[in-house]
């Protein structure tokens, strides 16, 4: 069977569907909004919630959060009162599904980087305790057996103290700097993603 341009659409459009494990049995069930919201709601991760967005309909909310949030472009929905025509409607619907599973890569990508960081911080922190109890020790042990006296050991403090220091220093620049590469490396993801965006929308149109 040969299909019309809308015929298209359709068919692509329920593709997209099915990659956010959604039905779609009409294009009339895109108009109210309610079905983008839902995806909204349950694939956005970290995404705000619609209310806040700009916009009289649900569906212009939908419209405005993907163009602020995903980069879509918000002149596929007239927000002017014209009249919106199903071609156009189908079309933002099929970029915004298509959108939605790179946002969420990204985000997963984000959240496990943090996870990483977090356990690298527990692991430190136990580390940095085996060593102060073994030190203690070591310590208490020379002072019982009368090996340091009193100058012996504030050299040693002093030396513990000052090993330390340049160990939290060290610790906090590597933080800092593993933090600047985390957010350098989402910001030219995003860009990356919003350029890909930018082409496959010219190239829709």
């Amino acid at each position: 069977m040969v299909l019309n341009g809308m015929g298209r659409i359709f068919v692509n459009l329920d593709r997209a569907m099915t990659a956010v494990d959604v039905c779609l049995n009409d294009i009339g069930d895109l108009w109210n909004g309610v079905l983008l919201a839902r995806i909204w709601s349950e694939y956005v991760i970290g995404g705000r919630a619609l209310n806040e967005f700009e916009g009289d309909t649900l569906l212009h909310k939908v419209a405005h959060a993907a163009e602020e949030v995903l980069g879509i472009p918000l002149g596929l929905i007239p927000s002017d009162g014209s009249q919106l025509d199903a071609k156009s409607l189908a079309l933002f619907a099929r970029i915004y599904l298509n959108c939605v599973p790179e946002w969420n890569r990204l985000a997963e990508a984000a959240i496990t980087i943090q996870r990483a960081y977090r356990s690298y911080r527990i692991r430190k922190r136990v580390v940095r305790g085996w060593i102060a109890r073994n030190r203690y020790r070591k310590m208490k042990s020379e002072k019982q057996e009368g090996v340091a006296d009193s100058r012996y050991a504030v050299i040693i403090q002093s030396c513990a103290r000052g090993f330390l220091a340049r160990r939290s220093f060290a610790e906090l620049k590597a933080k800092k700097d593993l933090e600047k590469c985390i957010k350098a490396a989402i910001i030219i993801q995003v860009r990356f993603w919003k350029h890909s965006l930018k082409i496959r929308v010219c190239d829709s149109l």
